[in-house]
């Protein structure tokens, strides 16, 4: 992945100006170095993608605020190499709207495109499982047994619905619900984890522990003991049964 320390090194010719011009005050200091040089180079393709950018600043001192907050979004979010911005200005040039986003809105649209380049389904296609297991749930033993479409839909879907019914969420909700799930299993596959297939579980087959085993109480003689007694009730309420066959034949 590109990193972003090349453009560090441009210094002053990759700034953005209030007419468009690319040109930053080098003694404004910001708390990072990295988030700064990254967004002047986004700042590029930003005039290109919404042209009405340009009426969005009246004087130098609010396209100012306005680079520092996107540069602290940057910083606070994650946001460090050139490859995530591009990500994200695929997602922009989509939008059929001259108006700039707001920073929040193309973080979220860097960190969807980057989860989607690994492979993993989009929020539509989540929630589309999700709706897909609620309706079929019911057909199969657990959620183990479930047909997911790829094994990651496991984790996430039934992480949604956990949190749908402890806390009564409705489709907004469960859709950012969703994008965060995504997110995070996104940022697990790029650190080279793998994602595990649901493991169905084993019913357990041991009998149920006696109140005497509880209490300590049991030993192997009194085991047998009741072993035997067991197998007397049963045969003498089997006895009873097959009588009560012969009888209704007669």
């Amino acid at each position: 992945m590109k990193n972003i320390s090349e453009f560090i090194q441009r210094g002053p010719k990759n700034a953005i100006s209030v007419n468009g011009g690319i040109a930053i005050n080098e003694n404004t200091q910001y708390e990072n170095q990295s988030a700064r040089a990254l967004f002047n180079e986004l700042s590029k393709q930003l005039h290109a993608t919404f042209p009405a950018m340009k009426s969005n600043f009246k004087d130098q001192r609010e396209l100012d605020e306005f680079r520092r907050q996107w540069v602290m979004a940057f910083s606070e979010n994650g946001i460090t190499t050139i490859d995530q911005v591009n990500l994200g200005m695929k997602v922009a040039r989509r939008q059929g709207t001259p108006f700039l986003p707001s920073p929040g809105q193309f973080i979220t649209w860097c960190k969807q495109a980057q989860m989607q380049s690994t492979g993993l389904p989009s929020v539509e296609e989540v929630l589309e499982e999700f709706h897909r297991y609620c309706r079929l749930r019911d057909d199969y033993s657990s959620a183990e047994r479930f047909p997911w479409k790829v094994p990651v839909m496991y984790w996430i879907v039934t992480d949604m619905r956990k949190v749908m019914l402890q806390y009564n969420l409705g489709i907004p909700e469960l859709r950012k619900k969703a994008e965060k799930l995504l997110i995070k299993w996104g940022g697990k596959v790029l650190n080279g984890e793998s994602i595990p297939a649901p493991v169905i579980q084993l019913a357990d087959s041991r009998p149920p522990t006696t109140k005497g085993a509880e209490k300590g109480w049991e030993t192997n003689s009194s085991k047998m003991l009741g072993m035997a007694a067991l197998a007397a009730i049963r045969a003498k309420n089997q006895k009873k049964t097959n009588q009560g066959l012969t009888n209704d034949q007669i």
